[in-house]
């Protein structure tokens, strides 16, 4: 299983719109796991359910039995790496939790439309504007400290990315990845030039009311949500290579700089706005399969060296 480093560092707000309230919580006391001398709470596992199906590391869906015990899985060899990260005396910053919770909190209000609409939404959630701060400083730490602890043990020459370079370009494969957002209108198959013309225009339009900075990706999403009309799609693009482009797009994506958007762009299927979020070098790319392979070694490791010991069901008898 992959648990790309990145994906904390880089996407943060994604699981921001699934805190909720953990169907369990009046459960708060019991107990459904063992670690050595500590206990695992079912609140805890549903509340690191909600979070583990926001990277996509568990499916989406109800938090039932099955779900939870592979969050609980999860959330164990985390809990483990975070033992690791105590003995070694790894802290995050205080300052660094409050800065990094302070401008997630302020990209969220962005994309809900304001302070107000953002506690609505959390209300109808059951949460409080506390309770996503205390959610949001808890796994900051969290994801640092893990991030951290692993990293401690990865080390990477200038030889080893020269040699990865080789080897990825010998098997053709890409040795640069884009954390992109976009903006994008379609065009049909056999496109008339006033269509292309007319669908190159609504895309300036759209471009001149786009903040260039790092609201792109909200405001492009609610740009295409107001203009589904003419089937826009809008926001985050993710993580891809540059096989995953167009050519056209490639030409565009390979000369900007990370927090640049570029001008439409006509292909064949129709007008492109790219925002390029950041970039990832040979280094991060190779950084990033070195500490996961480091951080599957060491758990199977850690695994071995303590008594983990869990209840043979998470939910009670009568749950679903």
């Amino acid at each position: 299983m992959l648990r790309s480093i990145f994906l904390f560092l880089l996407t943060s707000l994604l699981f921001l719109p699934l805190l909720v309230v953990p169907a369990h919580a009046g459960l708060a006391d019991r107990v459904v796991a063992w670690v050595d001398d500590q206990p695992v709470t079912l609140t805890e596992v549903e509340e690191s359910a909600v979070h583990y199906q926001s990277q996509g590391l568990v499916p989406s869906g109800p938090l039932d039995e099955p779900l939870l015990r592979q969050a609980l899985d999860l959330f164990i060899d985390d809990l483990l790496l975070l033992k690791q990260a105590d003995r070694l005396g790894i802290e995050m910053p205080a300052e660094f939790i409050d800065n990094r919770v302070g401008a997630t909190i302020r990209q969220l209000e962005e994309a809900h439309g304001g302070r107000g609409a953002l506690d609505t939404f959390l209300r109808q959630g059951g949460l409080a504007r506390s309770d996503m701060r205390d959610q949001l400083r808890r796994w900051t730490d969290r994801e640092w400290r893990i991030i951290e602890v692993v990293s401690s043990r990865v080390a990477i020459s200038n030889e080893d990315i020269d040699r990865f370079v080789e080897e990825r370009w010998s098997a053709g494969l890409p040795v640069r990845r884009y954390v992109l957002s976009h903006l994008f209108l379609p065009l049909p198959a056999a496109a008339t030039d006033a269509e292309k013309e007319e669908t190159l225009g609504r895309a300036r339009s759209a471009l001149e009311s786009l903040p260039a900075d790092d609201g792109f990706t909200s405001a492009s999403l609610a740009w295409a949500e107001k203009h589904r009309r003419w089937s826009a799609q809008g926001g985050a693009l993710g993580v891809v290579t540059p096989s995953d482009l167009q050519a056209e797009l490639v030409l565009v994506a390979e000369k900007m700089k990370p927090g640049q958007t570029s001008e439409p762009i006509l292909t064949s299927r129709g007008a492109h706005v790219l925002h390029l979020v950041r970039e990832t070098t040979p280094r991060e790319m190779l950084f990033s399969k070195r500490f996961e392979e480091e951080r599957e070694k060491w758990l199977e490791q850690l695994r071995r060296n303590v008594m983990i010991d869990t209840v043979d069901r998470l939910l009670p008898e009568d749950s679903p």
